[in-house]
């Protein structure tokens, strides 16, 4: 009797844990203060659901059947709630919304670069240190640069692949070309991923595999806190001896900024064009200095976060403009007066693209309608929670956020064919341009818009213009092209028959 009353330890022990998770899924379910807010059970008891969707790598299209089965608002994990509504915007970006951790980017072993900063105050001083480094008039400033690189991807593609026979790799050359262009902008010179066909250094590859761990990640504060752990870190921080990887790109900045630094010392740097790097270390003459290691940081942001949401809206463009043969075509009619007006130039201005309307019709659009980032960008509300139109109340310790995918097709700011892509919509002018703009998160919302938005205008408008004006695109092989949401939309195997046009 005594045997069958005395407690197998081990046993509890064991399964102490999954009962454990199994209450705190009960609480969260059924006794936590968003219970009020539908959504799929699974949701609503912890972050697995955010996590799995993640992994699928169509979480865009998983939150937008959400949002059609439960409505605008939806519990997307137990602290989390999405919204599909565009009015939302203003509200959940406001300009003293603090981050979450889903947005403590930096890597392992390197300190935050002001995208990574969580506190709106820390991130305000930040920004304010190096916002005038990423105005219009700084970005004409390396107009030049990408100019350069943009000749260079005619004259390689050019050669490689009009008049041979050979398809071209839309996905993989607007990779190679926006990180050439942000690698000289920010160090003075391209990596040379177009000269070389490749992934140099395998830094493309992978930094889309960090990134797919980092996004899964993010999703869980307590495993986020478990891999920054002094025991865990090492694990994940990168190894800067390697040939290939992010270290690789780690030890060459190092190499770079130490180039730079001895280079300023001696003066030989005197009379150089100022590039990103040069800014940044200019600082610390002010009354405001970075650290060096902030330096580091914001040079490996503008490397990351500048590279790949320009090329992955460089091919949304494609795809949209050659799904669409009578936007394109009314398009290629605009290119085709500008350039018969004028006399030969070798790339447009960017003031002059600027200022075509249905470029610009056909940019913004493409923004709207396939967002390059249509991942989840959880706010926290203001101090004191937030009261809904219809008396539900959310908790200031919630997590907030839209999906760029979703709230950019609300039919309510976007018009009942939001779901169709409509340069049209541009030109309607007035107060129904603004509001679309005021409601747009292609380049984030807010005071947290993103820095480099003006370098990428520079190359979104130049390259359309100029890949238009020189090559007539077909698809080819469309079955083959692959899509995946990875916190950014990655293309591959988009392949295009060219011709030349000029």
């Amino acid at each position: 009797m005594d045997a069958i009353l005395t407690p197998n330890w081990g046993l509890v022990l064991l399964i102490s844990p999954f009962l454990f998770l199994i209450a705190v899924g009960i609480r969260n379910r059924y006794f936590h203060p968003l219970s009020c807010f539908p959504g799929p059970f699974l949701a609503s008891t912890g972050p697995l659901y955010s996590m799995w969707a993640s992994n699928t790598g169509r979480e865009h299209e998983i939150i937008a059947s959400l949002h059609k089965k439960y409505g605008p608002i939806v519990r997307y994990q137990s602290d989390m709630l999405q919204f599909a509504e565009a009015g939302m915007v203003p509200v959940i970006y406001s300009r003293y919304a603090n981050k979450t951790e889903f947005n403590r980017i930096n890597l392992p072993g390197q300190v935050p670069g002001v995208a990574g900063l969580i506190e709106h105050k820390e991130h305000s001083a930040r920004r304010k240190q190096i916002a005038s480094m990423y105005s219009m008039s700084a970005a004409k400033q390396v107009e030049d640069m990408v100019d350069m690189r943009i000749m260079e991807f005619k004259s390689r593609v050019r050669e490689k692949y009009v008049g041979v026979g050979k398809k071209l790799d839309f996905a993989r050359w607007t990779q190679y070309f926006a990180y050439d262009v942000i690698s000289e902008v920010a160090f003075g010179k391209p990596l040379g991923f177009m000269a070389s066909n490749s992934d140099v250094h395998n830094l493309i590859a992978s930094a889309h595999n960090g990134l797919v761990v980092l996004v899964t990640l993010a999703r869980s504060d307590w495993l986020k806190k478990a891999v920054r752990h002094p025991l865990v870190m090492k694990y994940f921080t990168p190894a800067m001896s390697k040939e290939t990887g992010i270290g690789r790109l780690l030890e060459e900045r190092d190499t770079i900024v130490a180039e730079r630094i001895n280079e300023q010392s001696t003066g030989a740097h005197i009379g150089k064009r100022a590039d990103l790097m040069q800014h940044l270390l200019n600082t610390r003459d002010t009354a405001a200095p970075l650290t060096l290691n902030e330096i580091k940081a914001e040079l490996l942001v503008v490397m990351f976060a500048g590279s790949d949401t320009t090329a992955a809206t460089l091919r949304g463009i494609l795809l949209n403009l050659l799904h669409t043969p009578s936007y394109y075509q009314t398009l290629i009619s605009e290119i085709d007066a500008y350039t018969a007006a004028r006399p030969p130039f070798s790339v447009i201005s960017y003031d002059d693209a600027y200022a075509l309307p249905y470029l610009t019709a056909c940019i913004k659009e493409s923004m709207r309608f396939s967002p390059a980032t249509p991942s989840i960008l959880p706010r926290y509300p203001n101090k004191g929670g937030l009261t809904l139109a219809d008396g539900r109340y959310i908790p200031e310790f919630t997590k907030m956020t839209v999906n760029a995918r979703v709230c950019q097709r609300d039919p309510k700011v976007y018009g009942e064919d939001a779901d169709v892509y409509n340069p049209q919509r541009w030109l309607e002018g007035g107060d129904k341009v603004r509001e679309m703009e005021r409601h747009d998160i292609h380049f984030g919302a807010g005071s947290r818009t993103c820095l480099g938005k003006n370098i990428a205008y520079l190359e979104l408008w130049k390259m359309t213009f100029e890949f238009f004006r020189t090559f007539k695109p077909t698809i080819v092989e469309p079955e083959k092209m692959t899509i995946r949401n990875i916190g950014l939309l990655v293309h591959d195997k988009l392949y295009v028959q060219l011709e030349e046009r000029a």
